[in-house]
């Protein structure tokens, strides 16, 4: 039995439980073990949409669980960023809830094109965590510098939108893994909370915590080009879409996506939502433009000038302290 787990809150977005539904519908598609799929959720996901989910699991012959989890709030948690919500941190009590060896946490914008009893057989030796380097922050040097900042090595940080735990193990020896994964998301203010918090307690407690895992186990769409590849260029990964995401601008790699909710819904409902990308062309057009970086820092210098006018961007260019004094808001 292969132990998966998902982590999702319905409070942001009315309809974010159908994309969790797709990533796990891409799973079971692809996966020819048995699965037992974990799903950590507050009270803002109703009866009706967990029964979605046990319907997808009997059409697959496999088996869902559900554990409501107290909410977080935000605000309590150093004000974690909107865009994320409070249920990406549900990932801290992993261990806790869920009685296995190995657990693989999946993040909820992913669509699986290989079957994941790969990544379970993936050696990880006797590290407590499997994961992937973060592909985007080859050529991210602003980002590169904020971890330091934090004191986080760059060039060993992972992407935790794939995560092999060792379930039992880090029970037994890192028994209060949440509290301190929580401590840090409140006391510092991280810009991806859980993601940055899970790296710094990884390399906090040496290299032997962590074992890197090939690049297709987590595969950053939304990274250079990778959302305008070839068909052959997409299978036998995890497709995770970072920064573009399916729902919201129509792209090659987005088709997967909707391959596997047409499954879900009526044809004519899939094209229906679909279609509602609005505007669905210029942002194609847009995103195909930001695939070379030369055009991504053109397109970053217009946006600094419109968003504090040129004499301020050149000001803040030439004189680096007063940029940090202004973001520290002195």
């Amino acid at each position: 039995m292969l132990h998966l787990c998902f982590c999702f809150s319905d409070a942001r977005d009315a309809g974010y439980y159908i994309h969790t539904l797709v990533a796990l519908a891409s799973v079971f598609a692809n996966t020819s073990s048995s699965v037992c799929a974990h799903l950590l959720v507050d009270d803002s996901v109703p009866s009706g949409q967990r029964e979605a989910f046990h319907a997808l699991a009997e059409r697959y012959g496999q088996q869902v669980i559900f554990y409501d989890m107290e909410k977080i709030d935000r605000l309590a948690c150093g004000n974690v960023p909107e865009a994320y919500g409070t249920a990406s941190l549900y990932r801290f009590f992993i261990h806790t809830r869920i009685d296995a060896p190995k657990v693989l946490y999946i993040d909820c914008d992913i669509i699986a094109l290989l079957d994941v009893a790969e990544i379970f057989h993936w050696d990880t030796g006797e590290a407590l965590f499997g994961a992937v380097l973060d592909s985007g922050l080859v050529n991210d040097k602003q980002r590169a510098a904020y971890l330091a900042q934090k004191h986080i090595v760059p060039g060993c940080y992972v992407n935790s939108g794939i995560l092999l735990m060792q379930s039992r193990r880090i029970r037994e020896e890192f028994p209060d893994f949440a509290e301190t994964g929580l401590e840090m998301v409140r006391s510092q203010r991280f810009r991806y909370p859980d993601q940055d918090a899970i790296n710094k307690i990884i390399q906090q407690r040496g290299p032997a915590t962590l074992s890197l895992m090939p690049e297709r186990f987590n595969y950053l769409v939304g990274h250079s080009d990778r959302s305008y590849q070839s068909h052959a260029g997409y299978m036998g990964k995890l497709l995770h879409y970072t920064r573009t995401k399916p729902w919201k601008v129509l792209t090659p790699a987005g088709l997967y996506y909707w391959k596997h909710r047409a499954q879900l819904t009526s044809i004519e409902e899939t094209f229906s939502s679909m279609f509602t990308l609005e505007p669905h062309e210029h942002e194609y057009l847009f995103t195909y433009l930001l695939r070379t970086e030369a055009m991504r820092r053109w397109v970053n210098r217009v946006y600094d000038v419109s968003r504090q006018g040129f004499a301020e961007m050149i000001l803040d260019r030439l004189l680096p302290e007063r940029r940090k004094r202004k973001k520290r808001g002195l």
